[in-house]
């Protein structure tokens, strides 16, 4: 694993397949299934990294096969979760849930940290692309708990990646920003990002730069999304970390957004967007619709804005989007009302309903956020004490949580009307 010790994933993933086929070609004995079990579970964080490229799937599926053949229940779980993180990143995120939590389960009935460790960190970045931050809340600090307590917070666990206690810290940090504990979790975005630091790891680096830098676009810092975002995307470009590089893209232009610079904003976010298409990460494709829309409607362009919006509703999982579905309609409903009048009672009723579903997933700064965009909304159609209403709202909440751009955006509007 030199090469994807140096970052090189592809080296690394092409070595790893070609290992692979020479082992497949090897009568099937015991000894040759258990190699072969072996060549398939160091690549599966290095195909994750890449976003499951070629014939990942079919690496993963026979890897499970080999597992239940043999008999060997901690493979299994771990090529169930990487199978759990193909279907949540290439866009079946109910079916890459039910992968992960049955891994994961199974993973705690084993209590074995060989197994728990990586599985639950898998399951952890599938709760992160679907936005189920309760579970995040639920799973990390557990395992982040038994690293701590038995001091193998270095230990690599098989992940071939960015390391697993950084990981499981960030990720944990981030969720519980978006869950409007913003104070705890930048102490521990932080933590996470010194811990990476420390190591010199250049891909945990990369991962620990992204989540503090996700958690400053939700609070709405300019300077420092930008500083972070600028140090992800730069670090998870050069580790090769596809998975990594879209987002980072996408949150770096919000930063510029909260600065006031729109051309760099729209110019982030559609890299981002495109990055994200190319490698077949259409699991968050919706989302990226939607801040691409608030994008081109900052810049004027309320075609296409109107046309992101529709284009990130029609992308919707099918069934109970959960996080997702609430984040896009809150987006793109507010983005047709405003971009069409006659479609004004369309746009507040998918608001409402995104608003809705934020409430009950608990993300407090994203239900802010839906009362901001439900005040801007109505106080276009005219309606202004609707419009006051929803904006006082945002902006108790957004004070109590020290979201900053978005606190200023508020008062903004709030005085618009009042004045």
């Amino acid at each position: 694993m030199k090469a994807g010790n140096r970052f090189a994933l592809w080296e690394a993933f092409r070595f790893l397949k070609e290992a692979i086929g020479v082992l497949g070609k090897l009568p099937e004995t015991k000894e040759n299934k258990r190699r072969g079990i072996e060549a398939r579970l160091l690549i599966i964080v290095t195909m994750m990294g890449l976003v499951y490229p070629e014939d990942s799937f079919e690496i993963l599926g026979e890897g499970e096969r080999l597992s239940k053949e043999l008999g060997d229940q901690k493979a299994l779980a771990r090529f169930q979760g990487g199978i759990g993180m193909y279907h949540t990143m290439r866009g079946d995120i109910d079916l890459g849930t039910k992968y992960l939590e049955n891994a994961f389960q199974a993973a705690d009935t084993i209590q074995d940290l060989e197994i728990l460790v990586p599985v639950g960190c898998q399951l952890c970045l599938m709760a992160m692309v679907s936005g189920n931050y309760l579970k995040v809340a639920e799973v990390a600090p557990r395992v982040i708990s038994l690293l701590e307590s038995r001091g193998e917070e270095h230990e690599p666990f098989g992940w071939a990646g960015f390391n697993p206690y950084l990981a499981l810290v960030s990720t944990y940090g981030t969720a519980l920003a978006s869950l409007g504990n913003l104070k705890e979790g930048e102490a521990l975005c932080q933590k996470g990002l010194r811990f990476a630091t420390q190591m010199n790891d250049l891909a945990s680096i990369a991962y620990a730069e992204y989540m503090y830098t996700h958690l400053l676009m939700i609070q709405g810092d300019g300077r420092n999304t930008v500083e972070h975002g600028l140090n992800a995307v730069r670090c998870s470009e050069e580790a090769q970390l596809l998975s990594l590089v879209g987002p980072a893209w996408n949150c770096l232009g919000y930063g510029y957004l909260f600065l006031g610079d729109i051309t760099s904003a729209l110019s982030c976010v559609e890299k981002g967007l495109g990055i994200m298409e190319a490698s077949g990460f259409s699991g968050s494709l919706c989302m990226m619709y939607s801040n691409l829309g608030l994008m081109h409607l900052e810049s004027g362009d309320r075609e296409n804005a109107r046309n992101c919006a529709e284009k990130a509703l029609e992308m919707l999982p099918k069934g109970p989007g959960g996080f997702q579905e609430g984040f896009v309609r809150f987006i793109s409903g507010s983005l047709v009302g405003e971009t069409d009048t006659s479609r004004f009672a369309e746009g507040e009723e998918c608001v409402l309903h995104g608003m809705k579903i934020l409430d009950e997933a608990k993300t407090k700064p994203y239900y802010a956020y839906g009362c901001l965009y439900l005040g801007e909304l109505y106080a276009h159609a005219g309606h202004k004490e609707k419009a006051l209403s929803s904006l006082r709202r945002a902006w108790e909440m957004m004070q109590d949580m020290g979201m900053d751009y978005w606190l200023a955006r508020t008062e903004k509007a709030l005085k618009a009307l009042q004045g």
